[in-house]
This record gives C-alpha cells, sequence and structure tokens, in this order.
C-alpha cells in the first residue's frame, strides 16, 4: 500500500529518527514502512499519523477518501453484477 510517510516528512522538516522516536517505532522499522516492504499495525499506524499531525488516511492514500461515495458505488457494482438478462 502506499504511504505518504516520506512527503509528510520532508514537507515538516522531520527526519526519519525523529518521526520514528515520535511515534515509538525503530528508524529501520520506519525506513520499512515507507518503502512498502513492512505493513504496520493499527496502533503504529495511529502513532504515525498523530506524529506527522495528519489524518490515518491522509497518511496512507494520495487523495481523500469519501466513504459514502465508495459505500454507494460499491452497491451499485453490487446491484450491477447481479442483475441478468435472458
Amino acid at each position: 500500500m502506499h504511504n505518504n510517510l516520506r512527503n509528510i516528512g520532508l514537507e515538516r522538516s522531520l527526519t526519519q529518527e525523529e518521526l520514528a522516536v515520535a511515534a515509538g517505532i525503530t528508524r529501520p522499522y520506519l525506513s520499512d514502512i515507507e518503502w512498502g516492504k513492512k505493513m504496520p499495525g493499527g496502533s503504529v499506524v495511529l502513532r504515525l499519523a498523530n506524529a506527522c499531525g495528519v489524518s490515518v488516511e491522509g497518511l496512507f492514500f494520495l487523495e481523500a477518501v469519501n466513504h459514502n461515495e465508495q459505500v454507494a458505488s460499491e452497491g451499485r457494482q453490487c446491484d450491477e453484477s447481479t442483475t441478468t438478462s435472458i
């Protein structure tokens, strides 16, 4: 999964070490997360988002996610896929 950790760190002039300490993780683990080699658990994701001052979505998605739109879209796909013509 893509993440914005590197960009956010650069925007805030944070080193990997500073961000890792703020999130309570090691710098190598943070690097692995940035490069997509590891996917952090929920508590680490929350600590990273808090340390960066952004939402979890802001950390792991390029664009904001509109959950209502996503649910509506998924519902339409299900309805369309279950419709058959004879």
